[in-house]
């Protein structure tokens, strides 16, 4: 922990047998936050008064023999000039007693129930175990639909002085956290940042209309007179939680992207597709697409045959024709607005434009190294660094297979050889931003199971802390973001087929339970001595259910009944048109 800051001001106090702290930032241009906690003792055979002196309150209490003691602690305060939050965590543990106490940590239980139950995998694997389910409780602890988003470090940060303020950093820091929560079954962990991304949206499109040239100003000048583009959306590395007023802009950096905007969309996206929450994808997910596919329409260079060429920076700072990640988020964005603009007949214009922009967008970028193609960071870059591909360094150039979904385990042969070349060729397992990125996009295309496990297990036993979190410097709770790269291992949607065990060993037994796949279907499988045993599948929203057929001999299709459903086999896809809330139960003979 840092040294406190000296700017803050710090009190304390009682109020009968309840103790009392505050601490607020200074006054200053945006606004100050202050919290308080307030804390008493109930159950304790003798306590003497509280008493107080600067920062600090105490008490002195008596523990009978065999006897039980409950200190009762309420937090309150936080964001934007909160009025009383001394008053409010008083008054809150004024309100406690032991029924009352016990009540919540029933409720605590049954939460944590709920959660638990909510996925589980089965790995025969200690150590992938070790990091999965304690990743699992890193996120399921820091964010809950209805509150404040988490930002870097979640909920501890212990320090006045985070890296990067502890704020929402746009170009994948705040995003990598919920890169698992979807397959994981907890979709609804992520709502909190997309709350905190739509209450910026004013102002992103102010800056769009307004603060273009800060992007790079040679090239904003050069074809936007104005400075600015007429609508669409433009965000900062940096946002708070807390909407367009002052101040909500930490880190008022555009390091020449204009991928932030890109990068939050990959979270509507997945959100909608693994859930099918039609409610979501009208007020949620359509506006906001819309918004970021209207700034593409200007920000894009179209040439006379009609193709199209996106300027923007791979890496911080740099500038690059074709940008990597750029391209593969942005044909994601158009596929999703164009489906949605769809299904909710609404834009067809717009639509067609957008139809007409994703059929002429160039291809993943590819560069040859060491005599192999692999995948580049741009085809073309401009500036002090020029590098087309940076070993070693952040996997960047391969962010268009995840978060963007632009490649997967059921895509052309030739690009996941392109792939899987890429990612040796990084050979970035142990970088720090790469933690939530490189093991997921090598399960997404088939790397080599047992040495992704190897790579992974690598890592990990080097890099956890005896709270078994993953150690960085730098960063905090996107590491929970590689529980992705597990369940990719054991199913995997992709071009609308699920795929059961894609890149898992085959030798290698393993089970998961419910891991939620796209078209919001609920998929429980187990594998035995090289054998698919089964496959449980609830579908939540009905539709065309399409699973690779993982056997070569016969097998069933029955309905919880009992009864056998009627389905195809065509290309070795088993197919079923399904029924929301209905599970289907898929065995061999």
């Amino acid at each position: 922990m840092g040294s406190p800051n000296s700017q803050y001001s710090n009190s304390s106090g009682v109020n009968g047998q309840v103790m009392w702290a505050e601490r607020a930032t200074p006054p200053g241009p945006n606004w100050v936050s202050r919290a308080a906690l307030a804390s008493t003792v109930l159950g304790a055979t003798a306590v003497q008064p509280p008493t107080s002196s600067g920062p600090t309150a105490k008490t002195v209490f008596t523990v009978a023999a065999g006897g039980t003691v409950t200190l009762v602690t309420a937090v309150a305060g936080g964001g934007q000039n909160p009025t009383a939050p001394r008053d409010d965590a008083v008054a809150r543990v004024r309100a406690e007693n032991a029924g009352s106490i016990g009540t919540l940590d029933t409720q605590r239980a049954a939460w944590w129930k709920d959660f638990w139950m909510r996925s589980a995998v089965s790995l025969n694997d200690a150590a992938l175990e070790r990091y999965y389910y304690p990743a699992q409780y890193f996120i399921g602890a820091s964010s809950r639909a209805g509150r404040t988003v988490p930002g870097i470090f979640g909920i501890w940060t212990t320090t006045d002085d985070p890296m990067w303020d502890g704020d929402l950093h746009l170009n994948y820091n705040a995003q990598a956290p919920f890169y698992g929560v979807y397959s994981s079954n907890r979709p609804d962990l992520a709502l909190p940042f997309h709350d905190a991304v739509l209450s910026y949206l004013p102002e992103a499109q102010r800056r769009a209309e307004q603060d273009l040239r800060r992007v790079n100003q040679d090239y904003v000048n050069s074809r936007f007179p104005n400075g600015g583009v007429p609508s669409g959306v433009l965000f900062p590395v940096g946002i708070s939680p807390f909407g367009p007023a002052n101040g909500s802009t930490t880190d008022d950096q555009y390091h020449q992207q204009v991928s932030n905007s890109l990068f939050s969309a990959t979270q509507f996206v997945a959100y909608y597709e693994y859930t099918q929450d039609d409610n979501f994808l009208r007020t949620k997910g359509y506006p906001f697409l819309s918004q970021v596919a209207r700034f593409f329409e200007h920000w894009l260079e179209r040439d006379a045959a009609g193709t199209y060429t996106l300027w923007g920076g791979p890496h911080e700072g740099t500038w690059g024709k074709n940008s990597s990640p750029d391209l593969g988020m942005l044909k994601q964005v158009l596929a999703a607005a164009v489906s949605a603009s769809r299904q909710l007949n609404t834009d067809a214009d717009r639509r067609a434009l957008w139809q007409n922009i994703l059929a002429n967008l160039p291809g993943q970028p590819t560069t040859t190294l060491n005599g192999k193609t692999v995948y580049s960071l741009a085809s073309g870059m401009q500036g002090t660094d020029t590098r087309l591909i940076r070993p070693g360094d952040n996997t960047i150039n391969l962010e268009f297979i995840q978060p963007a979904d632009q490649l997967g385990v059921n895509s052309d042969a030739g690009r996941l050889q392109t792939a899987r070349d890429t990612v040796t060729a990084m050979n970035s397992w142990g970088q720090d931003n790469s933690f939530p990125k490189i093991f997921n996009q090598a399960a997404r295309v088939g790397y080599p199971a047992d040495q992704l496990i190897d790579r992974f297990t690598s890592v990990i036993s080097t890099r956890t802390a005896p709270n078994l979190r993953i150690t960085d410097p730098h960063h905090g709770i996107e590491k929970s973001g590689a529980t992705e790269a597990i369940n990719s291992m054991l199913v995997q949607s992709d071009q609308s087929v699920i795929s059961l065990f894609p890149a898992w060993p085959a030798a290698k037994d393993a089970s998961f339970y419910q891991l939620r796949q796209k078209g919001a279907f609920l998929v429980s499988s187990s594998k035995a001595a090289g054998n698919v045993e089964y496959a449980d599948i609830r579908s939540e929203a009905g539709g065309t259910l399409r699973m690779k057929n993982p056997w070569t001999a016969a097998f069933t299709v029955t309905d919880t009944a009992g009864n056998t459903v009627p389905h195809t086999t065509a290309g070795g896809v088993i197919t079923i048109q399904t029924t929301a809330g209905q599970t289907y139960h898929i065995n061999p003979a």
